[in-house]
């Protein structure tokens, strides 16, 4: 009997494992974004994007890259998360909202790949068109069929989830590595 109810309760502590077509997965990741360090140039600007994406992979601890007050970069790690990961349709995708793409590294760092998205995390309530007691299945299909979808979150018990929206937020890269990302056609590892 106990090990009946060890074995159901495995699902909940381990990333969801289905792979949907057009859709980037990030295991262990509830699109939040804690900021390690902002950085601007001395006149103020941002740090260009290919050196944001350079500095960044050159780091053991930055995992993404969005922009913070004043046009800062805000340097940026995954909120590490067992119990949820998060698919986002990139530019191939058939969900009609879709507003990422996979972009190329930087100049020293030219093979990092990075998802390229309009916002640079997905935890708000600004982000979420809805939350439902539905399997992770129904979630992308229902993904696909609505117009504002740019990805899903789902529960790795495969119970519920959630449909996310562009929000407020500004522009994010986020680096896609072996260790936290599957993406079948491409394999690369930043570490």
């Amino acid at each position: 009997m106990k090990f009946l109810m060890a074995l159901a309760m495995l699902p909940a502590t381990l990333a969801w494992n289905a792979e949907y077509a057009g859709f980037v997965h990030f295991h262990n990741w509830d699109g939040g974004t804690p900021v390690i360090r902002d950085i601007a140039l001395p006149s103020g600007d941002a740090v260009p994007a290919d050196l944001e994406k350079d500095f960044c992979a050159a780091d053991s601890v930055c995992q993404c890259i969005g922009h913070g007050q004043n046009s800062a970069t805000a340097f940026r790690d995954y909120n590490y998360n067992s119990t949820q990961d998060i698919y986002l349709a990139n530019s191939t995708a058939g969900a009609p909202g879709a507003f990422c793409s996979i972009v190329d590294g930087g100049c020293f760092y030219p093979d990092q790949k990075w998802l390229h998205c309009g916002n640079d995390y997905f935890n708000d309530v600004s982000n979420i068109i809805g939350t439902f007691d539905l399997p992770p299945d129904v979630l992308h299909s229902s993904c696909k069929a609505n117009p504002n979808c740019v990805g899903f979150r789902v529960d790795n018990s495969g119970a519920k989830g959630a449909l996310l929206k562009k929000g407020y937020q500004d522009d994010g890269l986020f680096a896609i590595t072996s260790s936290n990302v599957i993406l079948p056609t491409v394999k690369n590892s930043k570490k």
